[in-house]
């Protein structure tokens, strides 16, 4: 599943089991409903198989692109341990996208049950 080995069909299988525990919870809560829950689970499943392949060089679309590589290669030191620093700008980047589209989308809800 994601690897060999029975340890790694171990992980995959508690990673899963506790995927759909979270998910069932979450919609039973109405913390979201099950469209939500499926969109969120089709964009991020496309979104990690296509991170995947330029991470590796596997990407059919830019397959000269090897993230890997290149950050090894040009940001990394030679110690190959990233500086804390360096993560950050991604977390930060993050943070402000995720509120910002939450924002947007609860925005865009509310309007559209006003109607």
């Amino acid at each position: 599943i994601l690897g060999y080995g029975m340890a790694s069909i171990a992980i995959a299988t508690a990673l899963i089991a506790y995927a759909t525990i979270s998910l069932v919870y979450r919609v039973q809560t109405n913390l979201h409903t099950f469209d939500q829950i499926a969109a969120g689970l089709f964009f991020g499943i496309t979104n990690s198989f296509l991170w995947h392949g330029l991470a590796f060089g596997e990407n059919p679309v830019l397959p000269s692109v090897n993230l890997m590589e290149l950050v090894s290669t040009h940001l990394l030191p030679e110690s190959g341990i990233m500086p804390v620093k360096y993560l950050a700008i991604p977390a930060a980047l993050g943070l402000a996208v995720v509120g910002s589209i939450e924002r947007r989308i609860s925005s865009w809800w509310k309007k559209r049950k006003a109607k």
